[in-house]
């Protein structure tokens, strides 16, 4: 059975891509077809696990505030979590959200966020919405790295 992260247990459509082998749970003019998925929040995926969790990879076409949203425990139960998050303003436009929101999110949670160079293959410290902006600007979509210490713990 298929599931997708998100903020709640619920069924939900996954928006399937008409180029990719790869889906979204909200619609737009490039994704019409849909399949009907269980959503999940991975808090309650962990739940009753006694194990850390250090890194946790998101690449989920604009679910990754709500995934964020539904890893509220995970984050503050692992001291030495790792998030790798794909940032991209035009899918958290089609979530109906925006970069401010996404750093707001991140602020609340007290994560510091660290853009991931790959073609200098070095971590880039943000600090501000403007920064953030600014590391996607010219590929439009970028991973960060978000972690609870200044130093990565990976």
């Amino acid at each position: 059975m298929t599931k997708a992260i998100s903020d709640e247990i619920s069924t939900t459509k996954l928006y399937l891509s008409p180029f990719q082998l790869m889906g979204t749970l909200y619609h737009d003019k490039l994704h019409n077809n849909f399949v009907e998925v269980d959503t999940e929040t991975l808090d309650h995926f962990f739940q009753g696990r006694e194990q850390n969790i250090n890194v946790v990879k998101m690449d989920i076409e604009g679910g990754e505030m709500a995934a964020l949203s539904g890893m509220e425990q995970l984050i503050h139960q692992n001291e030495n979590i790792n998030i790798i998050i794909e940032f991209s303003p035009a899918q958290l436009e089609i979530a109906h959200l925006t970069p401010r929101d996404f750093l707001e999110k991140i602020a609340a949670y007290n994560l510091f966020i660290k853009y991931i160079d790959e073609g200098k293959k070095r971590l880039i410290n943000i600090n501000n919405l403007d920064e953030l902006t600014f590391c996607c600007k010219e590929v439009g979509v970028v991973n960060l790295l978000l972690t609870k210490h200044e130093a990565v713990v990976i």
